[in-house]
């Protein structure tokens, strides 16, 4: 391999460490050994005369591939990604430090393009753009600086920067051209990809998910789109809002954790599709019921505007539905006492109108071993050592007949006073769930709901977690309640000794990091402006783009100052081309001129005497010719003159 090829790979295989590592799926004791191996490859490049050096790494990599199969086949799929990604990475450093000059680097560059596309399903965040900015600087150059190398061309320094300098303004004019498709072509961030929903777990909605990754850490759209809104039907004569409007609306629920992941309740999940809640039978007219203790107490007017979780919002408490207008999709009954939307939501349009009628919900039979198990289930190996200890502590503070309600409002008022809430991505937020339970860091609403979970289930009380939206926002100018995107939530729900289901939430009711920040320092507060920023990218929809239009043009009125310090600064820039534009003399001008009348066309580095040399071999006609020959040697004259 060449020398001037080196320093390229290297630094690409730098930013594929990078890649691997804003993914967050590798930790970084994985990572931490690569680093200096990749470093110091300038120097190990020298070893591999030696054959010792090249057994010794060949070794290496096939006990490390062994392990990672090993690994594999114990732990399943769960570690899949994380395996693969180390293993690429390896493989990179590898190539770096025992490419000889025989051997062709193709392998490091597709291997390296192939890291940083993996990695933007799983780092879609503002670091892997900054890290794909440079990705893209170098990758093209090396490629460049490759094939001049393989054509017998000497490549020094001077070539090196050339190739650069010209890579950076065409990478630049890229750039630039698609932010401005991004700001002004219209486009759909709701229509689920190709991508998103076969390589990826589905999400079912801003916050709501088919599964639950509580290592995923990246940070969440705060979305300000309406997901719901519920109006008491007795609001509308003019009587008060009744007290008991619920504000937990679910969408799924969760019974089997597995250290890393909340899997849904389904009919796999006990064996049975209705045995933890009433099973919801079907009416005239398309109306749901199903069995409650008393009469309905409340009515609700619900019009739900969240169509990609594909679930039909209801509160625990709902005991009959009556659609007004579902927009041409059937409800199947799930497990859980919810809904499903068949079709699919995305196939239509508008939102969901329906009307729901609350009651407490009858009592289900004894839950049978299966179910028991399932809903008291702990991942084996997988529940940090702090959390046994707090869950005996508590525990031990209340009495011996304290019922299962009792010990949950204990554990979730403990967790509410204990622990800080914050949003991922942001400034304090924990690494992984054990900081959380040590209160060390901060954590969202998934971190909290688990932390109750695992503690109750470490008491044998049955319980699952539940993800939905959190209704507390009055509708201006109405009696309605609204939720919108950025109030996906996720709580609990406990099984009392007489089988009925009741919500506990161990969220804090003030969902802010209380000032957790205050500290951070200059790096944090560059991460969190960069997490911030690349939100707004993310987040920018139709609703912004008119936002942004609008103060664009009201700009003059309310910044007159800064407007005109643009129009300063765009007649200095248009001053400076123009004088630049004449710095070329008249003969230059003159000459191309000619050329164009003449109907040729200069071809790349063909110099004027070259020109007049085919013109002459071309029907051109005499005073045309004429001028040509004129105006090349007033050209060549003011330019090679000296």
């Amino acid at each position: 391999m060449n020398d001037r090829l080196h320093p390229f790979l290297l630094l690409l295989t730098l930013l594929d460490l990078g890649f691997v590592h804003a993914t967050g799926s590798v930790t970084a004791t994985a990572l931490l050994p690569m680093w200096p191996l990749a470093l110091v490859s300038p120097w190990l490049r020298r070893l591999q005369r030696h054959r010792w050096y090249r057994a010794t790494w060949n070794t290496t990599v096939l006990v490390v591939f062994a392990l990672l199969v090993h690994h594999a086949l114990t732990a399943g799929l769960l570690h899949m990604l994380e395996d693969g990604l180390v293993l690429a990475v390896l493989c990179q450093v590898h190539l770096l430090n025992n490419i000889g000059e025989r051997q062709r680097p193709d392998l490091t560059f597709f291997n390296s393009f192939l890291i940083a596309f993996v990695a933007v399903f799983f780092a879609p965040d503002a670091w892997w753009s900054l890290l794909f900015a440079a990705h893209t600087v170098v990758f093209v150059p090396a490629l460049q600086v490759y094939a001049l190398t393989r054509g017998g061309a000497a490549v020094d320094r001077t070539l090196a920067r050339s190739l650069l300098r010209d890579s950076l303004p065409r990478i630049a004019a890229v750039g630039v051209l698609t932010a401005l498709v991004f700001v002004f072509w219209p486009r759909d961030f709701d229509r689920r990809g190709l991508l998103e929903a076969r390589l990826m777990f589905g999400r079912a909605g801003t916050g709501i998910a088919e599964r639950i990754d509580i290592t995923d850490n990246q940070r969440s759209r705060q979305d300000d789109a309406i997901a719901l809104r519920v109006t008491p039907i007795a609001a509308r004569s003019g009587s008060e809002q009744p007290a008991t409007t619920p504000t937990h609306w679910r969408a799924a629920a969760f019974v089997r954790f597995d250290g890393r992941q909340w899997h849904a309740q389904d009919e796999g999940s006990f064996g049975s599709r209705f045995l933890t809640d009433p099973r919801w039978r079907s009416g005239p007219g398309g109306r749901w019921h199903r069995p409650a203790q008393t009469a309905p107490h409340t009515r609700l007017e619900v019009l739900q505007f969240d169509r990609r979780s594909e679930r039909l919002l209801l509160p625990l408490a709902a005991v009959a539905v009556d659609p007004l207008d579902l927009r041409r999709c059937m409800l199947e009954p799930q497990s859980f006492g919810g809904f499903a939307t068949l079709p699919p939501a995305e196939t239509t349009r508008g939102p969901l109108h329906y009307v729901v009628a609350l009651a407490p919900p009858r009592t289900t039979h004894a839950l049978g071993p299966l179910a028991q198990r399932r809903l008291t289930e702990l991942p084996r190996g997988r529940v940090p050592r702090v959390a046994f200890d707090l869950a005996r502590r508590l525990r031990a503070e209340l009495p011996n007949q304290a019922g299962r309600l009792a010990i949950a409002a204990t554990f979730a008022t403990w967790l509410q006073e204990h622990r800080r809430y914050q949003l991922p991505g942001e400034a304090g937020f924990a690494d992984d769930f054990g900081e959380f339970l040590l209160g060390t860091s901060a954590g969202h609403c998934e971190y909290f709901a688990t932390a109750l979970a695992l503690l109750l289930r470490i008491e044998d009380v049955p319980c699952r977690l539940v993800g939905g939206y959190l209704l507390h926002e009055g509708a201006d100018g109405d009696r309605a309640l609204v939720a919108r995107e950025r109030d996906a939530h996720a709580w609990v729900e406990v099984l009392a000794e007489d089988g009925s289901w009741h919500t506990v939430d161990p969220t804090p009711p003030r969902r802010s990091s209380d000032g957790a920040g205050d500290a951070i320092g200059w790096f944090g507060g560059l991460a969190a402006a960069l997490q911030t920023l690349w939100h707004d990218v993310t987040g920018f929809d139709a609703a912004t783009r008119r936002r942004l239009a609008n103060y664009l043009l009201e700009l003059p009125t309310h910044h007159p100052f800064l407007v005109l310090l643009l129009a300063l600064a765009a007649i200095a820039a248009a001053v400076v081309i123009r004088r630049r534009r004449q710095r070329r003399s008249p003969e230059v001008d003159a000459f191309e001129r000619a050329v164009r009348r003449a109907g040729l066309t200069r071809a790349a580095g063909e110099t004027p005497r070259e020109l007049l040399a085919r013109a002459a071999t071309l029907d051109l006609d005499e005073p045309v010719l004429t001028r040509l020959r004129r105006s090349a040697a007033e050209h060549e004259r003011q330019r090679y003159g000296r």
